[in-house]
């Protein structure tokens, strides 16, 4: 089973969706599967099964409670339509706990396609990159259904990634999502308190994010001291974000619930990423100051021992 690099956010999404069109491209071609690791270090396995369709597959990095299962295969069928039983995942020789059947597209066959064609069924194939979150919204819309109506729900975990833990609470008034965000080495943490806390300012400052989300930051929130599992482990290098749900941030509609799922469970990596991104800046910049100063010490030291010999002639 061959694997290729995974790539961050909507590049991993481009190298799914380019692989999946390429496979429905072609005609009746019975591929070798293909694994794909997203940033949350889950696994799609895309593989053609030489009848014009091809299965789409998810691997989870977090194993998620099996008695959640079914409802996220709920989440997928309602999104995908079919959905490949475990008997059918084993025949097709996967390794995977969710996968969906992409029928042959006919269209696909066509000599030429018009520009309109080509966004459409791009737009289909990416749709089937986005499997891991049309997943996860299981955990969010039931939820969101019942903040919406003003019922209280207990602070309960998502795990969504090995290490760090989701945490959804709701009030009468609103719901809560806690992240916990641990950090490889001190360095990374206090980049990351500095540039969380610039979205701490600019939520409680600029007047035009009042329709936002609220934000908050720092240790561990108090409502989360008796849940069952929660992350303490690495207490120094791990910080904690608050991010408060309106009832108007709860759409739960298909077009808008799969992407405000992937915006919460992506900010862990926005965060992540740009902290590492800065880190690799500044990194650049000392290392060109460096050959610099090299530079100006080696032109010093020439024009020393030129002098040198001048006096001595």
């Amino acid at each position: 089973m061959s694997a290729l690099p995974g790539v961050f956010l909507l590049g991993f999404h481009k190298a799914v969706a380019d692989h999946l069109y390429n496979l429905l491209s072609a005609t009746n071609v019975d591929s070798e599967p293909v694994l794909f690791t997203d940033f949350h270090a889950n696994q799609y396995v895309v593989k053609a099964l030489g009848t014009g369709e091809v299965v789409v597959g998810l691997s989870f990095s977090a194993q998620p409670p099996k008695s959640d299962r079914k409802g996220m295969l709920e989440a997928a069928a309602a999104k995908y339509g079919k959905v490949l039983s475990e008997e059918d995942i084993q025949e097709h020789g996967l390794t995977c706990e969710v996968a969906v059947l992409v029928a042959a597209m006919p269209e696909m066959q066509k000599p030429e396609l018009s520009k309109q064609e080509k966004a459409k069924l791009t737009t289909t194939c990416e749709s089937y990159a986005s499997l891991y979150y049309v997943v996860m919204s299981y955990y969010f819309k039931s939820n969101f259904e019942k903040a919406c109506a003003g019922e209280t729900i207990p602070a309960f975990k998502i795990d969504y990634r090995p290490n760090e833990g989701m945490y959804i609470r709701a009030t009468k008034d609103n719901l809560q999502v806690y992240t916990s965000i641990y950090f490889d080495s001190p360095g990374e943490f206090l980049f990351g308190r500095i540039f969380l806390q610039e979205f701490f300012d600019c939520r409680r400052n600029d007047r035009s994010l009042g329709g936002a989300p609220g934000f908050m930051m720092g240790e561990r929130p108090a409502e989360l001291e008796k849940v069952k599992g929660v992350d303490d482990a690495d207490k120094g290098n791990r910080l904690w974000c608050t991010i408060t749900l309106q009832h108007s941030h709860m759409n739960t509609a298909p077009d808008k619930l799969a992407p405000t799922v992937e915006k919460i469970l992506n900010f862990r990596n926005y965060v992540v990423y740009h902290i590492r991104c800065s880190s690799t800046f500044m990194n650049q910049k000392m290392r060109a100051r460096h050959a610099e100063l090299l530079k100006v010490l080696a032109r010093a030291k020439t024009d020393q021992t030129g002098q040198a010999q001048a006096k001595i002639s």
